[in-house]
């Protein structure tokens, strides 16, 4: 923005939960690799945010798409999400979600982030025409107890129907997202 511009007032910015992360294109050939940089101004409880998504695709060995998403304000990022999607052996892709909310005064914030990557995964299934396994893994941390995490995550989980698992102690809900 220029010094003659200004800012757009904030009731005229998306909110954050409404955003849709843009499935990149497949690339035509295996070697070919899509780079995609995105910079939007959001709100999330009426504060302004910097959102800024980078998304790499690629059709080479078992990598097939990241993207990475960084939510700043003036203070620098204060939440981050990152999608793995990576080809199975057995066909299909299966897609990885990790997100950190480094704001503990934006409550709700990385919960937002993680409901933009799943919608990102079901769209990606559906673009990409392919089958995606989306696993997550029961990782609380970043000031958010076992128990905290099991009261935000297990309705959501619940909702959108992930199936729970476990293996080697460890829990997890999966949830095959078909085109």
């Amino acid at each position: 923005m220029g010094p003659s511009e200004s800012a757009p007032p904030i009731d005229k910015l998306p909110e954050l939960a409404g955003v849709d992360i843009e499935v990149p294109e497949p690339p035509a050939t295996g070697s070919a690799i899509i780079k995609k940089t995105e910079n939007l101004k959001v709100t999330y409880n009426n504060t302004p945010f910097d959102l800024k998504v980078l998304s790499v695709s690629a059709l080479e060995r078992d990598f097939v798409c990241e993207i990475s998403i960084c939510i700043l304000d003036v203070r620098g990022m204060v939440a981050e999400a990152e999608i793995r999607m990576k080809k199975e052996k057995i066909g299909g892709v299966k897609a990885y979600v990790f997100v950190e909310n480094l704001d503990r005064e934006s409550r709700g914030l990385g919960l937002t982030l993680w409901e933009i990557s799943r919608r990102f995964v079901e769209n990606f299934a559906n673009k990409w025409n392919i089958s995606v396994k989306h696993e997550v893994n029961k990782r609380p941390g970043s000031g958010l107890s076992s128990q905290k995490w099991d009261e935000l995550f297990l309705p959501i989980l619940e909702k959108y129907g992930y199936i729970k698992k476990e293996a080697s102690g460890v829990d997890f809900w999966e949830k095959n997202y078909l085109p």
